[in-house]
């Protein structure tokens, strides 16, 4: 059968090819060559000029090795090293150098991959997509392309024409066999054709086809006054397209469904040996009664009524593209449309953290901290299931999004798209839904929450404003609904144009749809009211709904270590005197908290109590936990969870509980294979081996515990802003310029050999954290 269509086609194709809207068509099965430099019809086209056009944020444009476009913001220089999303090569490049392979677009004369003449259409299994071009459909597309591989698969049969066909096909695709590779590219058509009628399988698609080629046959002696029909240009091959489609392809498309009937029942009068028994007039739905095996048209098999129906049924039975505007667009949009029903609790669930962790854990607890750890700390069940929820609705939503996101842009830029997670779920670490920048200032430190705001940004802005202001635009709308915004904070989904598949969208297509008005004789199909289904979809899910606002400032989370904690300890030990606790109570204490998780919980109360009593100054006989509770009134959940700090932990101990804590939280991420402290590179330096010896001789005559607490303060509290600590300062010094600061000057430090400076203090800590537990055990 795939042959007979590919001999049919080329055949009918020849016998018309006096038609100057098949003569492209006939000079691929003759001459392919000669199309050399033509435009072929259903190819990819550039839009670069739109795209330059809508996209304002772009100030220079680049190319890939493979000449795919890519745009650069801001100063326009390439900042960093990413990959094309097109083939995969490194694009961008460092510190405003560009990468060797890359080219910057206005200087370097290329053609686009997407605007190449000739063939250039990947192979079936290959295309990222079977997206059509310009104003074609799915099915006008497949039919288009069977058409013209059943020309090349011709030509391909023949020597002379099959050297043209090889010029014809672009380098690029390595094709190989031309024959095997066209016959591919037919069979995926044939797909792609049968999945676009959803008809009753390839006998109907075969049956669609034969009408096509008897249509084209029919055409010989007419002429369309095609200006271009070697297809020169990109506008003579919109022109061709849309020719063909009205004259050729139209005609044949509708009342297709009746057609196909007709035909199958016409195949079954002329076929005697199938036998015409009843069972078969029933099979094929013959509309003459069949005695007692007659069924009634009520219990015929019915195509199903879904969005895919009504979308498939008005492109074929209305064919002005004009038509019902707003319905075709709501159709298009609809797959997105209907992820913004779970907006309003992704919203909940960034409320949620932020209720729980503004200000409370620090960049690289969020790296570390999952989202089924923070779930787990809740004490309620009815909590904990409500949370699960709302992890459901954010990752089914990601999965939906996220190459949505990928291909229109947004927030991204190549550098961030490392960042870019397969799923978001319980598993995901809780820092990607914390976004702690706006986007054009973003730092290395800030990319892991660029996915969260863009999945935001996208929904509102790409998905509900980019609707609203289209739809707005379409009706003419008001002046003042124009005004209407509505903040982020505040959104329901009163306020989105979204919906409810199953119990209000489809219960509306299947009320304007009447069934019973199909008729297989006369080729009608399930009958809609378009007018009236336009009109309620409009009204109740369209009309005067509000623009969002999207400011990314209100999404963004505050990390503890952005805030300056230094003056805050500082003012605490002025206004509360503070006391070392007992070694055995702070072994207590560290035991009950057994891991990274529990002891960042309480790192983060603390936090909390340290910042409101240093400006209130509170007695420092008032125990911690009476404090949180009474006096500050914090949830439950929010508490000191070791049973021995509540007890024996009072304000006059609250840093020396901070530091005993971080200093265990270190030691336990150390022995997880993690960095214990968040600095740059250079404060990581290792010190050569001479100094190592020098300093454990040194770390032998001091004290150790109080070495590590003095230096976990340098590193938290006074060094905050690294990029103003000189790291090759000598670490004495940097712990004298704390001496207003630190309760007790650690002693000997002035014998601490001179090779060890700051930029060595990470190696330091780690010695001295090994160094403590090997005399622990020993």
């Amino acid at each position: 059968m795939h042959m007979d269509v590919c001999i049919h086609s080329v055949i009918a194709v020849q016998a018309a090819g006096s038609c100057d809207l098949l003569k492209a068509l006939h000079i691929m099965a003759t001459n392919p060559l000669q199309l050399q430099a033509s435009y072929l019809p259903t190819m990819k086209s550039d839009r670069f000029e739109e795209v330059t056009a809508a996209v304002t944020d772009v100030t220079a444009w680049y190319v890939c090795p493979n000449n795919h476009r890519y745009g650069i913001g801001d100063c326009g220089k390439a900042w960093w090293i990413g990959k094309c999303p097109e083939c995969n090569e490194p694009i961008g490049g460092q510190a405003h150098k560009l990468l060797s392979s890359n080219r910057q677009a206005d200087q370097y004369r290329y053609r686009s991959s997407a605007d190449e003449t000739g063939y250039i259409l990947e192979k079936g299994g290959r295309r990222r997509n079977d997206t059509p071009e310009r104003e074609l459909n799915r099915q006008t597309t497949a039919m288009i392309r069977i058409l013209m591989h059943s020309c090349l698969i011709w030509a391909s049969c023949y020597e002379v024409s099959a050297k043209g066909l090889q010029q014809l096909i672009s380098s690029r695709l390595n094709v190989g066999n031309v024959s095997k590779f066209l016959w591919t590219q037919m069979l995926h058509d044939l797909g792609q054709l049968s999945e676009a009628m959803a008809c009753g399988g390839q006998e109907d698609v075969f049956i669609v086809l034969h009408m096509l080629n008897s249509h084209i046959a029919s055409l010989a002696e007419k002429k369309f006054g095609l200006a271009d029909p070697l297809l020169k240009s990109n506008n003579a091959r919109m022109v061709w397209e849309r020719m063909f489609v009205q004259n050729v392809l139209t005609p044949v498309l509708q009342s297709l469904r009746g057609k196909v009937t007709d035909q199958r029942r016409k195949i079954l009068t002329n076929q005697e040996h199938m036998g015409r028994t009843d069972l078969m007039e029933q099979i094929y739905e013959h509309s003459a009664p069949c005695g007692s095996h007659a069924l009634n048209k009520l219990w015929r098999y019915r195509t199903k009524i879904d969005i895919d129906h009504l979308s498939r049924t008005l492109d074929q039975s209305v064919t002005d593209p004009n038509k019902y505007p707003i319905l075709r667009g709501f159709l298009r949009k609809e797959p997105q449309l209907r992820l913004l029903l779970r907006l309003p609790a992704i919203l909940e669930l960034h409320g949620f953290l932020r209720s729980k962790l503004h200000r409370q854990i620090s960049r690289r607890d969020a790296r570390i901290l999952t989202l089924r750890d923070l779930k787990q700390q809740l004490r309620s069940v009815e909590e904990r299931q409500r949370i699960s929820r709302l992890i459901e609705d954010l990752s089914f939503v990601w999965k939906q999004a996220r190459y949505d996101i990928l291909k229109f842009g947004g927030l991204w830029s190549p550098r961030q798209e490392q960042h870019q997670l397969e799923n978001m779920d319980e598993n995901t670490p809780i820092g990607y839904f914390l976004p702690s920048a706006i986007p054009r200032v973003l730092t290395d430190k800030e990319l892991e929450g660029i996915c969260f705001l863009a999945l935001v940004h996208h929904l509102v802005e790409t998905v509900n404003n980019d609707f609203v202001r289209w739809y707005r635009n379409i009706v003419g709308a008001e002046r003042e609904l124009n005004e209407i915004e509505v903040p982020l904070n505040q959104v329901t989904t009163a306020h989105l144009v979204t919906f409810d598949y199953q119990r209000e969208l489809l219960p509306l297509i299947l009320s304007h749809c009447d069934c019973s008005s199909m008729d297989t004789e006369s080729g009608k199909v399930e009958a809609y009211d378009f007018e009236a289904l336009e009109k309620q979809i409009a009204e109740r899910f369209i009309c005067y709904k509000p623009v969002i606002q999207f400011k990314p400032e209100k999404l963004r989370f505050g990390f503890f270590t952005d805030v300056c904690r230094k003056e805050i300890h500082k003012n605490l030990m002025e206004k509360v005197q503070q006391e070392e606790m007992l070694t055995s109570v702070g072994n207590q204490v560290i035991e009950q908290l057994t891991d990274v998780a529990s002891l960042s919980s309480v790192i983060g109360v603390l936090d909390d109590v340290i910042g409101i009593a240093s400006s209130a100054g509170p007695g420092p006989d008032v125990p911690i936990v009476e404090y949180l509770h009474e006096v500050l009134h914090f949830p439950p959940e929010r508490s000191i969870i070791s049973p021995t700090a509540r007890v024996q932990c009072q304000l006059k101990h609250v840093r020396s509980l901070w530091r005993l804590l971080n200093v265990e939280k270190g030691r336990r991420l150390m022995r997880n294979q993690a960095q214990p402290f968040e600095v740059p590179d250079r404060y990581r330096e290792r010190l050569p081996q001479p100094a190592v010896i020098q300093f454990k001789l040194w770390l032998h005559r001091t004290d150790i515990d109080m070495f590590l607490k003095e230096t976990t303060d340098i590193v938290l509290l006074w060094f905050e802003e690294w990029e103003d600590v000189p790291y090759m300062m000598d670490l004495e010094r940097g712990s004298d310029i704390m001496e207003d600061f630190c309760e007790s000057q650690l002693p000997g430090l002035q014998h601490i050999p001179g090779e060890v400076q700051l930029g060595h203090i990470i190696h330091c800590w780690e010695i001295a954290i090994s160094m403590q537990e090997q005399m622990t055990m020993s």
